[in-house]
């Protein structure tokens, strides 16, 4: 229970500092839920803008744990990152800053490169 707390702490944090920032820096998003029946959700939240010919947008799953993914964890964020998405694990608020700041630079296939090679680790 207090993993399912600090995960959905963390989308709450990350969900107040995107609503947070000011008109010419938002950014819009969509929190993804899932019935609770069903498996633990992922990602957490999809930042829906399209950025620079690096990518159609950004999925991201919070993770303050640093759990390891599962192998259908896995398979998502390599289909997501093939059809031309970022997808990343976002473990602080401090992570997703950067990471949101890189996102909002990367320009074309250097940059895509250059932020899944820093935020692209799915252990």
């Amino acid at each position: 229970m207090a993993k399912t707390d600090g995960k959905k702490q963390l989308k709450k944090t990350l969900t107040k500092h995107l609503n947070g920032l000011k008109s010419n820096e938002r950014m819009p998003y969509f929190e993804c839920n899932l019935d609770s029946s069903q498996a633990e959700g992922f990602p957490d939240l999809f930042i829906a803008q399209w950025n620079r010919n690096a990518f159609g947008g950004w999925f991201i799953h919070c993770d303050p744990h640093k759990d390891k993914l599962s192998a259908v964890k896995r398979r998502w964020v390599t289909m997501t990152r093939e059809k031309g998405y970022a997808c990343t694990l976002i473990e602080s608020l401090e992570e997703f800053k950067r990471a949101l700041e890189d996102y909002r630079h990367s320009s074309g296939l250097a940059g895509q490169q250059y932020f899944n090679r820093r935020y692209g680790r799915e252990k």
